[in-house]
């Protein structure tokens, strides 16, 4: 019998596929060419077809959904269930079937199975010898002991500062905590998915953040790295590990929810998921709404000759009230401006005033190299 709930209905296309993603996941033998050629074509497929729904439900803001399709699209790859003890997957990487079956035997994977022994247990061990009389084998309680070291684990820890009322930052600090080995981790990357989650006040779970993060591998505990983020290596007791600290902004709802839960799960592993709770009990957010933005003062509109010569460029007469309020701090000095304001409300000419600017104060050369230079960049 096949693990896990079986398609009732099989004679329709779709619970047909079932059963045929749960043969190959569960790795059952298949003696029809019929059979074997369908189900080829359903292992081929179900992963892809599965991470397009996590996708979706990333999108969707649904954190169980996403976490398991996430699952669902590892288990067609490693052909393992999820129910089942990760310590299979380390097994999987042994050279030789024969090997396999000496350093993991299957009668003591079942045991830890059907002890329900889940990977913190198994890492939380005094001794291999507790382990090997769990499994009632002391050899393969030793094996099995380091093989959980290899399922890659990260350590979490997050502080959260409010900037309004509506606005939270985080910033995580994610340190690897697993024995790297290049014949089970490779040399690339090793994947992982962060993101943030809460129960709101509409009674359900909603994802306010996520993102994916690359942890580099290491001779020694595991080294982090991700893209726009910082990273600092520390060494203790003669090992050496990478952190990597991500910086974030969060929406949260009105009515601010009791905890946010930081949680990373692997891109590649079953159970390799780790959780960090955030209590927002002693958060204290601003007392009154802070105002973001500023406002317009009653200027007459600026007529475009307060440019020169350069006015004959654009086609209208005046400065709209924008344009007008900033004209001087951008035309007449060298001033930091940060502008956000809707679409249609002339933030380009604002831009060209401080190209006029530069043109205007810097002398210009015959050589390429002392032309004066302006970046604009635009999406």
């Amino acid at each position: 019998m096949l693990p896990g709930p079986l398609a009732k209905i099989v004679d329709e296309p779709a619970g047909k596929a079932a059963c045929l993603f749960q043969a190959h996941v569960s790795r059952a033998p298949l003696t029809s060419f019929t059979l074997a050629s369908d189900a080829a074509y359903v292992a081929k497929n179900a992963s892809r077809v599965c991470r397009a729904l996590f996708e979706l439900a990333v999108r969707a803001k649904y954190p169980g959904l996403a976490e398991r399709l996430l699952q669902f699209a590892i288990a067609a790859e490693r052909r393992l269930w999820w129910f089942q003890t990760p310590i299979r997957q380390v097994a999987d990487y042994e050279p030789t079937l024969n090997a396999r079956h000496r350093n993991f035997p299957e009668d003591a994977l079942r045991n830890l199975e059907d002890k329900k022994v889940d990977l913190d247990r198994v890492l939380g061990a005094s001794s291999p010898g507790e382990l090997g009389d769990l499994v009632r084998n002391t050899r393969a309680g030793a094996v099995f002991f380091e093989a959980a070291k290899k399922i890659p684990q990260v350590e979490i820890h997050c502080d959260v500062v409010p900037i309004t009322r509506e606005v939270l930052r985080f910033v995580v600090t994610l340190t690897p905590d697993y024995v790297y080995s290049p014949r089970v981790h490779g040399t690339g990357p090793e994947p992982l998915w962060l993101w943030v989650e809460a129960f709101t006040h509409e009674g359900a779970w909603r994802m306010l953040h996520c993102e994916q993060v690359s942890l580099l591998r290491t001779t020694t505990k595991g080294s982090s790295s991700s893209e726009g983020s910082s990273s600092t290596t520390t060494t203790k007791g003669g090992s050496s590990s990478t952190t990597t600290t991500l910086g974030f902004t969060v929406a949260v709802p009105q009515q601010l929810p009791p905890q946010f839960f930081v949680k990373v799960v692997s891109d590649r592993w079953l159970g390799s998921s780790s959780l960090y709770e955030v209590s927002t009990s002693r958060l204290k957010l601003p007392t009154a709404k802070a105002t973001v933005q500023t406002e317009l003062l009653p200027l007459h509109p600026l007529p475009t000759s307060a440019l020169g010569d350069l006015a004959k460029i654009y086609g209208f007469s005046h400065f709209n009230p924008v344009q007008t309020q900033l004209f001087y701090c951008l035309y007449h000095t060298d001033r930091n401006v940060l502008l956000g304001a809707p679409t249609g409300s002339g933030k380009t000419v604002i831009a060209e005033l401080a190209v006029m600017r530069m043109l205007k104060t810097r002398t210009t050369t015959t050589t390429t190299e002392g032309r004066p230079k302006a970046i604009y960049v635009a999406p």
